[in-house]
């Protein structure tokens, strides 16, 4: 099933592609000003792990979208590493048209797909999606922090020393 997942996101981004660059945009700028709009104040630890981009890549996205005033970029004022990231009016509208183009694309894909079988896929992405996205040990193997030390009755691995 996640083979297939992938096949699908990889048709609908190669769909995609040529729409964003002709508005400017790429695939992961998309999914930020989306991540973004849906958690305004996040900060870019927040946003890494909600669209699964390591942090250097994400900085070059969260620039060139402050540059073309998409985002703000706001300072914390106890801690200068601390920032957080709205959109401006202009952000939203793009994450808008960018809504519209993946919805457009996804519903010309999914067009060869029965009504009923999309609506159980759906069903079962939703149910990963808690899995991978809501848990937070799962979210936290992906931004690299450190996870949280195993069950008292969980079995020692190969690597576990007394």
């Amino acid at each position: 099933m996640i083979h297939l997942i992938a096949v699908f996101e990889a048709a609908r981004v190669h769909k995609l592609d040529p729409h964003l660059k002709a508005a400017g945009l790429t695939t992961p700028a998309i999914r930020a000003l989306a991540w973004i709009k849906a958690s305004p104040g996040a900060t870019m630890s927040e946003l890494a792990a909600g669209v699964f981009t390591d942090r250097t890549t994400l900085t070059r996205t969260v620039d060139m979208l402050v540059r073309e005033d998409m985002v703000h970029r706001l300072g914390d004022a106890t801690d200068r590493r601390k920032v957080t990231l709205t959109l401006t009016e202009k952000g939203d509208d793009v994450c808008r048209m960018g809504h519209d183009l993946i919805d457009e694309i996804s519903a010309s894909i999914g067009g060869l797909v029965e009504p009923d079988v999309l609506r159980q896929m759906n069903r079962a992405l939703l149910k990963l999606h808690k899995v991978f996205v809501d848990d937070p040990r799962i979210r936290d193997i992906h931004t690299g922090r450190a996870m949280p030390p195993p069950a008292a009755d969980a079995p020692a691995g190969k690597d576990d020393r007394a």
